[in-house]
């Protein structure tokens, strides 16, 4: 989901405490106060490297009480195994809080406006990352890890990518026997009736117009294109509730759903692809970051870097079919595909939500 969160346009983007519930003094946790605890441990591990360092952080972690929290937006099915792996692994308990980003969003910044932040690492959306980092309720860490991450992977030091989401085209191959070979090919009259389109994803459309209009068409070029894909499109929000629909046959194709889904449900053996793929892939940067104040700031240090390492869930994502983080994991090519410019996203989030929504509107609403 792309659309801000409630939450986040109310009390960040609007600097408004009232609208929560906060008094004029409680702000977030954050704050621009230094977090002390989290310097001390790096303090501690400077200068350390590979199995040394992260000794040291584990018996700084279960001196710490021996339990580590984490937020997610992973699906049950990878933060189970991101549970059992990672207290396999260092000897630790991981409690994991799963949940949409959204609901991630409201629990924790309510926590951090209470001063009472209960998770040590938050794992979720791109967009609602660039909102913590920007309301500085998250601790800039830089970790060694980083090194081996894509560009994409690094978009500042408030947090970091772990995964890829990539869109593009899927289909039902009972139904459709010649898929779209562009994303222009979407607006093609043939898909009338049989296309949904995810509401929602507002960067995406954001990326994919900036795209068409750098490779020199004119914004009326655009609007037309846009036009004719929504017209004769279903809406339809979720992407677990549009591949549904898709796998059971009740539409041929949607525009753009996350490759990892469509790959989760062809090993489930539903009918579906997404090769070969349409120029370029839409990719959005989801990650993490180190929760400012966290209760166990070694163990959120040790949980951050086995997060991008690659014998810790890099590998996890790669066997879920999602794209990781790590070059030497990854067989994304960034040269083919737009990455979406999240900062600029969030600063001008209302501008491209209200062009999504003027465009959504000229379809029809199902999957309800």
């Amino acid at each position: 989901m792309t659309k801000l969160p409630s939450l986040l346009c109310a009390c960040l983007l609007t600097g408004t405490l009232a609208a929560c519930g906060g008094t004029p003094t409680s702000g977030p946790a954050g704050g621009a106060e230094a977090d002390e605890d989290f310097n001390a441990v790096l303090g501690q591990v400077k200068g350390l490297q590979g199995k040394e360092r992260s000794d040291k952080l584990v018996r700084l972690a279960k001196e710490a009480g021996g339990t580590v929290s984490i937020y997610t937006a992973l699906t049950n099915k990878v933060a189970g195994k991101v549970e059992k792996r990672f207290e396999q692994r260092f000897g630790l308990k991981l409690t994991v809080y799963r949940a949409s980003s959204e609901a991630i969003s409201r629990r924790l910044l309510q926590e951090s406006m209470a001063r009472k932040p209960g998770a040590d690492v938050v794992e979720t959306g791109g967009t609602e990352l660039v909102e913590f980092g920007n309301q500085n309720v998250l601790s800039a860490y830089d970790s060694p890890e980083r090194q081996a991450l894509h560009d994409a992977a690094k978009p500042g030091t408030a947090w970091t990518g772990t995964r890829f989401q990539v869109y593009e085209p899927a289909w039902n191959t009972k139904q459709v026997t010649t898929p779209p070979k562009s994303w222009e090919e979407l607006a093609d009259p043939k898909w009338n009736g049989r296309m949904v389109m995810e509401p929602n994803n507002a960067d995406w459309f954001m990326a994919l117009s900036e795209y068409w209009k750098q490779q020199g068409k004119s914004q009326a070029e655009v609007d037309r294109l846009w036009q004719d894909i929504a017209k004769g499109t279903v809406m339809v929000s979720g992407h677990s509730t549009m591949r549904e629909l898709l796998g059971a046959g009740e539409y041929g194709a949607t525009a753009a759903l996350p490759t990892y889904m469509t790959e989760e449900a062809m090993d489930d053996g539903q009918p579906l692809e997404w090769e070969p793929t349409v120029s370029p892939a839409i990719v959005r940067t989801q990650g993490g970051g180190v929760v400012k104040h966290a209760p166990n700031p070694a163990g959120a240090l040790l949980l951050m870097d086995w997060l991008l390492a690659k014998d810790g869930a890099q590998q996890i994502f790669v066997d879920a079919h999602i794209d990781p983080a790590r070059k030497d994991l990854s067989t994304l090519d960034m040269d083919k595909a737009r990455v979406i410019d999240l900062k600029r996203y969030v600063a001008q989030s209302k501008r491209w939500q209200d062009a999504f929504e003027q465009v959504t509107r000229l379809g029809t609403t199902g999957g309800q």
